[in-house]
C-alpha cells in the first residue's frame, strides 16, 4: 500500500462490470447527448473538403462566455510547409467519429488562401 511513496496510496474507486449504472449500448437515461465528444478526442481529426483532404484539426477557439466552439484551428500541409488557419464551425458539414474526419464545405483553394492563425490576433487582452 505504501509503495515507493512517502504516503499510503489508495486505489482509485472503479465499478466492477456487475456494478455498471447502464448496460453497454443502452440508451442514456440522464439526458446526456451521445453526440458530444471531447475536444481532446477530436485532436488530429482529418479535415476533408469536397476535393480531398486538406489537413488536420489541432485546436478549437471557444467563446469564453457561452462555451460554444466558434472556430476550428487546422493545420494544412506537411510539417515543413505547415500553416495553421482557423475555420468557422459554420463551414462544417458533418463529423464522422468513426473515420476521425471533419467534412467541410470550403474548397481547398479557399482554405489555403486564408490568413495564417496567430493566437495573439484573437486575444483581446
Amino acid at each position: 500500500m505504501w509503495g515507493v511513496s512517502g504516503l499510503p496510496v489508495t486505489p482509485w474507486p472503479y465499478l466492477m462490470p456487475d456494478q455498471q449504472t447502464t448496460a453497454p449500448g443502452a440508451p442514456l437515461s440522464n439526458g446526456d447527448d451521445p453526440h458530444l465528444q471531447s475536444t481532446k478526442a477530436m485532436n488530429g481529426y482529418h479535415i476533408q473538403t469536397g476535393e480531398g483532404p486538406i489537413g488536420h484539426l489541432t485546436d478549437f477557439v471557444i467563446d469564453d462566455e457561452s462555451w460554444a466552439i466558434r472556430q476550428l484551428v487546422i493545420q494544412t500541409g506537411h510539417w515543413l510547409s505547415a500553416k495553421e488557419i482557423v475555420l468557422s464551425t459554420e463551414d462544417v458539414d458533418r463529423i464522422s467519429y468513426e473515420q476521425s474526419t471533419v467534412y467541410v464545405s470550403k474548397t481547398k483553394e479557399t482554405i489555403l488562401a486564408a490568413p495564417e492563425y496567430h493566437l495573439s490576433a484573437l486575444d483581446p487582452g
